[in-house]
């Protein structure tokens, strides 16, 4: 087990507005609508907006690829596009998980009885699902009818269920993110391996190998789970709504615009 906190770099800048440590390069600054941000292993960009109850798909290069819509009966929609030929996509509440193509179309529907508005899903790997609900973490396999469960996770009596839960997948581990405790990683045993006491609420979680990002109190963090050292990335956000991090690129989503930026 681990604990960690906050610490602070000396040399910032101006990056489209934003103040940033010296280590990435802007690519793109749009104004635009949503609600949710996505980025996938290809470095395409998924953008949920609640308000006309739509997914749009875009490459690199801010290029529409793909315009859906989801549930109309639904207030918002979850992606996790760990897989980008087989996305994810639910709704908290219901109880069906829907799995997408790369042109967005369902290929995939399965029932799973015991979701809730708080359950949490991630990609595992290309047969398993991580479903986090009603205090247990499970690995399924819905084709060959196959689960692992963890035993009943502490709950913390300081959780703020106005937050959501997340639940992410990298390098064969599970993170989940649980508001108002931190965030604990499990093997593919589903053994809690690792756990991070965080000082502030966290509002947004993503993974990308060793490195663990999160965003806190206007504070976008990236913590080395390997060497156990944290960076502020971003500081000063205002209107933060969302972002999202894979190995090349960062997406920060404000309340009308949304940031690309090159890892240096």
């Amino acid at each position: 087990m681990g604990k960690f906190f906050l610490s602070i770099l000396i040399i910032f800048i101006s990056v489209g507005g934003l103040v940033a440590q010296l280590k990435m390069e802007l690519l793109l600054d749009t104004v635009i609508k949503a609600d949710e941000v996505y980025l996938d292993p290809l470095n395409q960009i998924y953008l949920i907006n609640n308000t006309d109850k739509s997914i749009s798909k875009y490459n690199s290069h801010f290029q529409l690829l793909k315009r859906i819509s989801f549930n109309q009966g639904w207030d918002h929609a979850v992606m996790d596009v760990s897989d980008p030929f087989k996305c994810i996509l639910y709704y908290p509440g219901d109880y069906k998980i829907l799995i997408l193509d790369e042109s967005l179309s369902v290929i995939a529907s399965y029932d799973e009885s015991e979701l809730n508005v708080q359950s949490v899903i991630c990609h595992y790997t290309t047969d398993y699902i991580g479903i986090f609900s009603n205090n247990v973490l499970k690995l399924k396999n819905y084709e060959q009818q196959k689960s692992l469960s963890s035993e009943p996770l502490y709950q913390s009596e300081t959780s703020h269920t106005e937050y959501p839960y997340q639940l992410k997948q990298s390098n064969e581990y599970i993170y989940l993110l649980k508001p108002g405790f931190g965030i604990s990683r499990f093997t593919n045993q589903l053994f809690e391996e690792s756990s991070w006491k965080m000082p502030d609420i966290i509002k947004k979680m993503d993974v990308t190998g060793e490195r663990l990002f999160y965003f806190s109190n206007a504070y976008l963090i990236t913590f080395d789970t390997k060497l156990k050292m944290e960076e502020i990335i971003l500081k000063e956000v205002d209107q933060f709504k969302s972002f999202a991090v894979n190995s090349q690129y960062l997406l920060i989503l404000l309340e009308n615009q949304l940031r690309l930026f090159k890892w240096k």
